[in-house]
């Protein structure tokens, strides 16, 4: 026990302990918590003291009959049915009711056993200097040693010393492992991952699946080996040698020696695991546990938990290591998971496992999410799976945590039925903002504005009046000397690493500036209603806008303001484009912001250690955006907030507020009152900044500095005005990327943030809306999924003979007369087969259809594992040898650039900065297309093969006569509700655009494509919001492969460019072209219009044809087309697409499964349904569903609530060329004024046929298609 003097020099310790410098100290030496024992250490450091665990708060069983854990034992588990049987039912009862238990018989060899602790022993206990060259807290290396991960985020240090490395699927050379212990981690780790197979069969059993199946959910895939040391410790009643815990994985087994100290949480009592000679551990990971008890979510990976994947059937249990005496303890933990591994894959409850009685208790997530939340809260003493859960409505439980029971009350329902959207669209009808509800006398504020979050943000304290005070920074003596100056330096880094936000005064800015700019922004709002409506806009383009709630139709609830904002800089609009009510003001307080935000960011350019102009140089003061905010009396305030809990979007942000108050800060879990200070701006660090600190820190300053949260609560007082200047880049035409300045970062220090433009940033922060989190975590690394290398299969000392065989299937004209390959079973060990095309692959024996699956290899097996008679259908052709030894040769190009580290995001810069596009490489010579082109694993995505049949042409229509006689208009308008009904595409001849139009088209975008590269470059540039811009792939940094093509796009309607805008080599094809594409557009609507049954002039009046744009495509003739795409996969995002092809081909749509060519028809446009129309129609015509879902091959129109069909589309890459196209998109342009809302059309709903998406704006359409480019395959679940 410990003595009170101990007790009261650790409290006296308390009143000077300055923990952030002890941590620091002690991760400096590298030597770990057996550097402070081999320096004869007496007493435990505070950094490592537990209070609670010294108060004893749970007790250990020291029942007269001890609970023992299960002890089961596998021999015989693939010989003896029944024995097995058997073993499954302990397996069964042991997960369940335990989540612990140890194995014997396992297999593995106790001489190895032995060999593995004490090559861990002999790691830890070697020279310090050789230690240390492994030491680093970069945990993307191959191996890493050190002390406690958590060590900066945790609240206690643990009593131990760890080294870990990834061993599968990717391990590492030999030469990257410890000489020490190299050998024996090889051989123990191939060992472990033969015995977890086996337990992943048992476990699938003990679930009621089949044998394979959490192996085929990949729990098995990766391997994480983890050696713990845990020296003697001077006081062991004051700390641990690991915190209470579950694992983040699918499986845990664990190897320990003879000393003892595991304990495990049962029935809210410590039970000892005490070490069983041989036995090896194994314990249920928080992945696992979400499968079972409500039977089943999705089995991560043992280690991320299994509870996830078994819904609660099985248990992920808390465990612990207690601090010893005597020692070393070492253990070896391995964790199957698979989060070594970039992935998409969603794990939830296991779907074979749920019911109406047993529904799903977790959320799918993905094991990247899961792991990146684990790390983000360290060894807490709480488990991570209480984040994903579910929340269970009805007054049911959703969650148990130490006793305390949490329920969830549903809101009462008005038995009226609620219809948000039509609330806040009438309410932004109004243009009145908050201020008009006010105005008119409302008593009760509105269900809109409701703050209904269930945030644990509504329970945190505020802070006692007077415990916590912002900095406030005198700056008069900035430029009087450098003492005066670094004691400025030095209060900016604290509180900006401390607080994130502080006050300055004497900053320069006089205060009658500072009133004047208030009272500016008082006058505007109050001004009479109709002069404010002038300014009303959601077009985020322009200089000068006002609105309520930039997020209202995105957002949980509505903020009690409004706000106008104003692009000061670059590019200051026009005096006479601002309000007069503050327009000199606003000039004037400008300028004096500018000049305090150069001064504030060379003082934290200091603060870092950097050149005061560093910040500075790379444009955090480009651009400036001013915010008026104008927060009315509320009748109601504790019902809704001024501002949502948020961090700010920008590099700085210099904040001016009124008297009234209402401003809240984040600091150390309490809500702090940011009380006005006559005089004094607030300065606020912003998400751009944040970078090198332990919380919420900066993009580029690496977590050094904080963004915090902060809020703006509603006031019966009021109204309150508030003006913020946002620093940052994000309306400038700029392709900078930002991320952690590189010289803060080392091996110690590595990137949080992967780099991103301000415009990437700021548009996902628009998109995401002041939702209570932050946008930051959206850009963080997750550092377990970096740095691995392809080089698992080549490790494989088993595969030691290869055989391989090309066949080539020719197409078959009576292919329900033969076979290409006879049922059959292989003979070898092992057969992987690469299917390259869609073709069916069948097994007879389990009666699957093996349909190539992108990506994917199928692997045939033979031996003691089941053998399966398999064969091949004949069909169409499949891929040829010579094309699969170019695929094989890829992927190798792969293998080697992966060897050479490989760097994505330098090569798509270095591509996007010359500007040159595709054509450049080809003009250069290129024999190989740069890896930054090659589709993933080396295929072409969904490479399903071409069809031949007859059947599959997709319609021509002529639509000669369309206004004529009504028999043949009539004719014409059921064809073209045919092909829109089955195909998504049709081709029209006879349209009235001459054939020598179309072919001056097509020579003006190539003559545009082929003129001098630097004439080109005048043009060339990735900011949309311009009406004419060429570049290369417009999401060439978030696609996973470039598509081989360059683009000139053009908004050609409503406002069309100067013609002086427009490139001279196609400027007068383009105006004639574009008035014919316009007049063909209306007549197709008027065609579609009433294909729905519906008046002629219904799509042009809700705007299907006023916006136009015109992109020129040219697809340089390819070196390699067998390894890239023209185009992605995709459907169109507009209402309605004209193409125009030459005749070189390559289009192909998907229909029925298959990639149907398009073949150019001379004199013919391509008609493709976009996105958008497909949600307006209804079931007047039964929508084709390929296959039991329409997801293989079609997205469903919004306005036609899926009656016509948006098809899949691409275009393959060519080894000649160049082909041109020209695709004109009517969709409702982005740039001008509008709010309409899209969404089925109301004339075709009925009861029997009800709306299938809810209403959106095109703006909001877009920026989902945007966010997500061309991969959005099912991104219509978001507008559902």
């Amino acid at each position: 026990m410990v003595g009170s003097g101990r007790t009261a020099e650790i409290s006296v310790q308390e009143t000077s302990y300055d923990r952030r410098s002890e941590l620091k100290a002690f991760d400096e030496t590298k030597a770990g918590v057996k550097g402070l024992v081999d320096a004869g250490v007496s007493k435990v450091p505070q950094i490592f003291i537990h209070p609670s665990e010294s108060s004893g708060h749970r007790t250990l069983s020291t029942s007269k009959n001890p609970v023992d854990i299960p002890v089961i034992d596998l021999e015989a588990i693939d010989k003896d049915p029944i024995k097995r049987k058997g073993i499954v039912d302990k397996v069964r009862d042991a997960s369940e009711t335990w989540g612990f238990f140890q194995v014997i018989n396992h297999g593995i060899p106790v001489g190895v056993l032995e060999e593995m602790v004490a090559g861990v022993r002999r790691f830890f206990e070697q020279d310090i200097e050789m230690k240390k060259i492994f030491y680093t807290r970069d945990v993307t290396k191959r191996f890493v040693y050190n002390s406690n991960f958590d060590l900066h985020t945790a609240p206690f240090a643990n009593w131990r010393d760890t080294f870990f490395s990834y061993m599968a699927p990717y391990p590492p050379k030999p030469k990257e492992l410890p000489e020490a212990c190299r050998d024996i981690m090889m051989e123990f780790s191939k060992q472990v991952t033969s015995l977890g197979v086996s337990l992943f069969g048992l476990l699938s059993e003990a679930l009621g699946l089949k044998t394979d199946h959490l192996e085929k959910m990949d729990c098995a895939e990766g391997l994480a080996l983890i050696s713990h040391y845990y020296p003697a410790c001077p006081e062991p009643e004051l700390t641990l040698g690991t915190s209470k815990h579950s694992d983040n994985d699918f499986l845990t087994v664990l190897l320990q020696d003879q000393i003892g100290g595991l304990q495990m949480l049962y029935q809210d009592q410590w039970i000892d695991i005490p070490p069983v000679p041989g036995a090896l551990v194994i314990n249920i990971g928080d992945l696992m546990q979400a499968s079972f008890s409500f039977i089943s979510i999705c089995i991560l990976s043992f280690l991320l938990n299994f509870q996830l994947i078994s819904n609660d059937k099985f248990k992920s249990v808390e465990h612990r290591v207690l601090a010893n005496r005597i020692g070393p303890r070492i253990s070896v933990a391995c964790f199957f998971s698979t989060s070594f591994q970039p992935s998409s894959k969603l794990y939830g409850p296991i779907k074979e496992l749920l019911s109406e009685d047993n529904p799903p208790i977790y959320r799918e997530t993905t094991v990247n999410e899961y792991l990146s939340y684990f790390y983000d809260h360290g060894l807490d003493g709480t488990s991570p799976l209480t984040h994903f859960k579910l929340s269970i409505s009805n007054d049911k439980f959703i969650g148990v945590e130490h006793g305390v029971l949490a329920s969830f009350k549903e809101p009462r329902r008005s038995k009226m039925v609620y219809d948000r959207i039509s609330e806040l669209k009438a309410f932004d009808d109004t243009k009145a903002g908050v201020k008009g509800l006010v105005d008119a006398g409302i008593t009760r504020v509105p269900r809109i504005f409701h703050d209904l979050r269930d945030d644990s943000d509504k329970t945190l304290p505020v802070a006692a009046e007077g415990k916590f005070r912002i900095p406030v920074i005198d700056l008069e003596d900035v430029h009087k000397g450098p003492p005066q100056r670094k004691e400025i330096v030095d209060r900016v880094r604290n509180a900006a690493e401390t607080w994130g936000f502080f006050a300055v005064v004497n900053h320069g800015i006089p205060v009658d500036v500072l009133g004047e700019m208030k009272d500016g922004v008082r006058r505007f709002f109050e001004q009479d209603v109709e002069l404010k409506k002038q300014h009303f806009s959601r077009d985020y383009t322009r200089k000068f806008g006002y609105n309520s709630n930039f997020d209202l139709f995105s957002s949980a609830s509505a903020n009690w303001r409004d706000t106008f904002s104003c692009v000061m800089a670059p590019g200051s609009p026009r005096p006479e484009e601002l309000p007069a009510a503050f327009r000199d003001i606003i000039i004037q307080y400008t300028k004096g912001v500018m000049e305090l935000g150069n001064i504030l960011l060379e003082l934290l350019s200091e603060a870092l250690g950097l050149n005061p102009n560093y910040l500075k140089d790379i444009d955090c003061n480009k651009g400036l955006t001013i915010l008026g905010h104008y927060y009315p009396a509320c009748p109601q305030p504790e019902l809704t907030v001024g501002a949502t809990k948020h961090t700010d979007n920008d590099f700085l942000t210099v904040l001016l507020q009124d008297h009234i108050g209402g401003l809240q800060v984040m600091h150390q879990n309490q809500w702090v009152d940011v009380h006005p200070t006559p005089g004094a701006l607030l300065i606020n660090i912003g998400d751009l900044l944040q970078a090198s600190h332990e919380t919420l820190v900066m993009l580029i300053s690496n977590d050094k500095f904080i963004s915090v949260e902060h809020k703006v609560l509603a006031n019966r007082t009021g109204p309150r005005v508030s003006v913020a200047s946002f620093f940052s880049t994000n309306l400038a035409p700029n392709s900078r990327l930002y991320g952690p300045i590189k010289d803060l970062l080392s091996e110690d220090n590595p990137p949080r943030y992967r780099e991103t433009t301000v415009r990437d940033y700021v548009a996902y922060f628009n998109h995401k809306g002041l939702d209570g989190t932050s946008a930051l975590l959206h850009f963080k690394l997750n550092k377990k999924a970096l740095g691995l290398k392809p080089n698992h299969l080549k490790n494989m000392s088993r595969a030691e003979g290869l055989y391989f065989i090309g066949q080539y299937y020719p197409a078959c004209p009576q292919p329900n007369l033969t076979l290409s390959l006879s049922k059959q079973t292989d003979s070898a060990f092992l057969t992987v087969l690469s299917k390259t095309n869609w073709v069916a692959f069948e097994s007879t024996m389990k009666n699957i259809d093996g349909t190539h699956i992108p990506g994917a290899i199928t692997l045939i097996t033979s031996g003691k594992f089941e053998r399966v008679y398999h064969g091949v259908v004949a069909t169409s052709p499949r891929i040829s040898a010579r094309e699969f030894l170019k695929i094989k040769m890829a992927a190798r190009r792969i293998q080697e650039e992966n060897d050479s580290d490989y760097d994505r995001q330098s090569k798509l810069k270095a591509f996007d900065d010359t500007k040159a596009g595709v054509k450049g490489l080809v003009d250069a010579g290129v024999t190989k297309i740069p890896r930054i082109f090659i589709q993933e694993q080396c295929t072409k995505v969904d490479d399903r093969p071409a069809s031949n049949e007859p059947n599959f042409n997709i319609p021509i229509i002529d639509v000669e006569g369309w206004d004529g006689d009504e028999n043949r208009r009539h004719n014409i308008i059921e064809e073209i509700g045919g092909a829109c009904k089955k195909w998504g595409f049709f081709q029209v001849v006879n349209h009235g655009i001459p054939r020598n139009v179309l072919e001056d088209m097509i020579d003006g975008i190539h003559r545009f494509h082929h003129q001098d590269v630097e004439v080109k470059k005048g043009f060339y540039t990735r900011d949309y919001t311009r009406k004419v811009l060429y570049n290369s792939n417009f999401d060439l940094y978030r696609a996973p492969a470039a598509s081989w093509r360059d683009t000139l796009t053009i908004v050609m309607a409503p406002n069309p460019p100067n013609p002086e805008e427009l490139p001279p080599i196609c400027r007068d094809i383009l105006v004639d072209y574009t008035k014919r594409i316009m007049a063909l557009g209306i007549t197709l609507f008027e065609l579609l219009s009433e294909a729905l049954g519906l008046k002629p002039n219904h799509l042009k009046d809700i705007g299907c044809a006023e916006g136009l744009y015109v992109l020129g495509h040219c697809y340089p003739a390819c070196p390699e087309p067998e390894l890239t795409l023209g185009t992605r996969k995709h459907a169109d995002s507009g209402f309605l697409t004209l193409l125009l092809q030459d005749q070189i081909g390559g289009l192909q749509v998907l229909h029925e499964n298959q990639w149907v060519n398009v073949t150019p028809a001379p004199g013919a446009l391509v008609v493709n349904v976009g996105d958008l129309f497909q949600a307006s129609s209804g079931y007047n015509f039964d929508p084709i569903l390929h296959y039991g879902t329409q997801a293989y091959c079609e997205h469903k129109t919004v306005i036609s609530n899926d009656i016509f069909t948006s098809v899949h589309h691409r275009v393959l890459a060519k080894n000649i060329g160049p082909r041109i196209s020209v695709a004109c998109i009517f969709r409702q342009p982005l740039l001008p004024e509008t709010s309409r809302m899209y969404g089925p059309i109301k004339e075709l709903l009925s009861e029997e046929n009800p709306p299938v998406y809810r209403e959106i704006t095109v703006k909001d359409f877009m920026a989902l298609r945007i966010s997500t480019g061309y991969d959005a395959i099912f991104f219509y679940d978001k507008i559902i």
